[in-house]
């Protein structure tokens, strides 16, 4: 880590999020002293079930008669008790446990349900992790749907599910903002309905108004620019549309078509960029198995009245051309937003290729979220199907949800079966990248080429070309460096080496598939043809 690093990452941030990092760190420090703690229970003047119509199946397990917890990937038996404070899988498996969504899963019962719900409870004061913003917001929500589905009434629960609902509010997040900050209003709202609190209320409407009128760009889709947050947030918004829909307001009347209007641009976006197959792009932070897919998510819309608005992508950057019987995503997008890039990957210009609805060439993914080398990779630019000149990155991605300097796309021509594009990622070399992706009915052309901004000679740098192909797909390598696989067949001019390697894809969060890519040096231009078989 340096200087330049530290400049490049924290001059973006707003204002609001510097102020409250050294609020809260001062603020955490005092109370650490004076040995504040919150307390655990507080009785609500009224609380009342929810009306709602069937949510979404848990996307994670909980096996109750022999205690067994599935999330990311990953099965654990944690025999009579649970262990509450459990880090051995890293953070974002106990954030999972922490959230209570498997209380939706078939094989719990209303009973075991209850009593886990009650060891959480007891077990609380020991468990300081649990209270952190994020879990806390998810496990407001799956608390008041599962009270409300069973129709529980418990004094003990209420106090603390309401006290937990003031902790949020004091610790909202507002130093990161963001996806965070979101489901941070989510949460509130889901317990200013179950207690009737105005206060509540009011942060939460505060919140989801101004959030989603800025995280939700034109397009619908959402500003990280992230398929799966996509997915993970298009959810938490038809939960609180199913909320607020089928429950008393508070005095709110246009709330409810407001998320209504959101939530079909957000459906109508994942329509587009979703594959005929029902897969979505695993671009940035995205990942299999964590959120609602499409399909599920467009038949939960229906449910609650929500018609899809379908546009063109376009101000998320993202683009779909596709002519049977290709179908090819590109990314000519921003990172995400300036002040929270932590799901950004540096893969300006990278591409998922998919060939009568099989995939083809694929985007690495993702397998962790722990602050690693395996992170630090899938984050890099030789990660993704784009153009690295020489060691140096396109964006400058660091500490696992750190982003430095950055590439910025620059859109040159856009039609519905080509996309030309350049971006400022190299431009502190003296060099730009530019690159072209045709797609008609016999081929996908790609047509990279780079060029000097001053009197840096191209010749500077030896620049590869990386395209990563799906698990399963065998490649073999012509003797003029063409490449044939079961699917289609690739050629290149231009090309001064081409090279196939082993990689591991991770469609999946702790999940690596030995695959093939290729590497392709070139020195300035470069051609590529993609025929299908």
């Amino acid at each position: 880590m340096n200087l330049s690093q530290y400049y490049h990452t924290l001059r973006y941030l707003k204002p609001r999020q510097i102020v409250f990092r050294v609020y809260y760190s001062l603020r955490r420090s005092i109370r650490n002293a004076t040995g504040f703690r919150y307390d655990l229970q507080k009785k609500p003047s009224c609380q009342r079930f929810l009306h709602l119509i069937p949510s979404l199946p848990a996307q994670v397990t909980w096996v109750p008669a022999s205690n067994t917890f599935s999330f990311l990937q990953v099965s654990h038996v944690f025999g009579n008790h649970v262990d509450w404070s459990i880090k051995r899988f890293g953070k974002l498996w106990s954030y999972n446990l922490h959230y209570f969504e498997y209380l939706f899963n078939p094989s719990v019962s209303k009973e075991a349900g209850l009593a886990l719900i009650q060891d959480f409870i007891l077990r609380l004061p020991e468990n300081p992790e649990a209270l952190e913003p994020y879990p806390t917001s998810l496990r407001i929500i799956f608390w008041c749907r599962f009270l409300s589905s069973h129709q529980i009434e418990s004094t003990e629960i209420d106090a603390s599910l309401y006290a937990q609902a003031y902790i949020l509010a004091d610790q909202v997040e507002y130093h990161l903002l963001g996806n965070h900050y979101l489901e941070n209003g989510f949460g509130l709202l889901f317990a200013a309905y179950r207690y009737e609190d105005k206060h509540l209320y009011r942060k939460a409407y505060n919140i989801i108004y101004r959030e989603l009128n800025e995280q939700i760009l034109p397009d619908g889709g959402h500003f990280e620019r992230a398929p799966m947050y996509q997915q993970i947030i298009l959810y938490r918004v038809l939960d609180c549309l199913n909320l607020v829909r089928h429950n008393a307001d508070f005095g709110k009347p246009d709330f409810r078509s407001f998320l209504e209007k959101k939530a079909a641009d957000m459906v109508g976006w994942l329509q587009e960029i979703t594959f005929s197959n029902g897969d979505i792009p695993l671009l940035n932070d995205s990942a299999r198995g964590i959120a609602p897919d499409t399909i599920a998510l467009h038949d939960y819309a229906k449910n609650l009245g929500v018609t899809p608005h379908r546009t063109p992508l376009r101000e998320s950057g993202y683009r779909k051309l596709a002519v049977a019987p290709f179908e090819l995503v590109a990314d000519a997008g921003d990172v995400g937003p300036d002040y929270i890039p932590g799901h950004a990957h540096s893969d300006t210009l990278s591409f998922e290729l998919y060939i009568n609805g099989c995939p083809f060439i694929v985007d690495t993914g993702i397998s962790t979220y722990e602050k690693n080398k395996r992170r630090q990779y899938e984050r890099s630019t030789a990660a993704h199907n784009t153009v690295q000149a020489g060691p140096f990155e396109q964006t400058e991605v660091w500490g696992g949800f750190r982003v430095a300097r950055r590439a910025r796309p620059l859109i040159l021509k856009d039609e519905p079966e080509l996309l030309a594009a350049a971006h400022t990622g190299y431009d502190h070399l003296g060099i730009r990248h530019r690159r072209t992706f045709i797609v008609e009915k016999e081929a996908v052309r790609i047509e990279d080429e780079v060029v000097s901004l001053n009197s840096t000679p191209i010749e500077s740098f030896v620049y590869q070309a990386y395209l990563h192909f799906m698990e399963g797909i065998q490649v073999t390598k012509n003797e003029d460096d063409s490449l044939e696989t079961p699917l289609a067949s690739v050629c290149f001019q231009g090309a001064t080496k081409v090279d196939i390697q082993p990689y591991y894809y991770a469609p999946a969060f702790n999940t690596l598939k030995q695959a093939q890519r290729a590497v392709i040096q070139f020195r300035g231009s470069l051609n590529m043809t993609i025929r299908a078989l």
